[in-house]
């Protein structure tokens, strides 16, 4: 089963993650050798030697690395509690949704058949 670790911050607290058997890169360039450091027995708070290639230099530090894989259900019930949960409140939703759409459409008709004008506006959410 493949691992993953997570390579020191970066200039503004970004972090790199690495997968086993897949070369690391930052910002869509390939960094060489570091993927190879950090699973070939470097371990965390380790910080490597200097890589380079043609575009530049490269340190990483390693901050971790994790057991791959699928994760435990005790990791993940929190989130799978949080989505059944926003699952249950839309299909609670649905049918009110749903009962919105035909008076808008019903409206829309109306109006037509007058001769009035009606106009569908975008909603928006006021921010304070």
């Amino acid at each position: 089963m493949p691992q993953s670790c997570l390579l020191g911050r970066f200039a503004g607290g970004l972090a790199l993650s690495l997968l086993e058997d897949e070369p690391a890169a930052y910002q869509g360039h390939s960094i060489p050798s570091v993927s190879a450091w950090a699973f070939g027995g470097a371990h965390p708070g380790e910080t490597s030697e200097l890589f380079d290639d043609e575009t530049g230099y490269y340190l990483a530090r390693l901050d971790s690395i994790a057991q791959g894989g699928d994760p435990k259900f005790e990791n993940v019930k929190p989130l799978v509690r949080q989505e059944v949960a926003r699952t249950r409140a839309l299909d609670a939703l649905a049918p009110k949704a749903q009962k919105l759409m035909f008076r808008q459409e019903a409206l829309d008709r109306i109006a037509r058949q007058r001769q009035l004008y009606f106009a569908k506006i975008a909603t928006y959410a006021k921010s304070t």
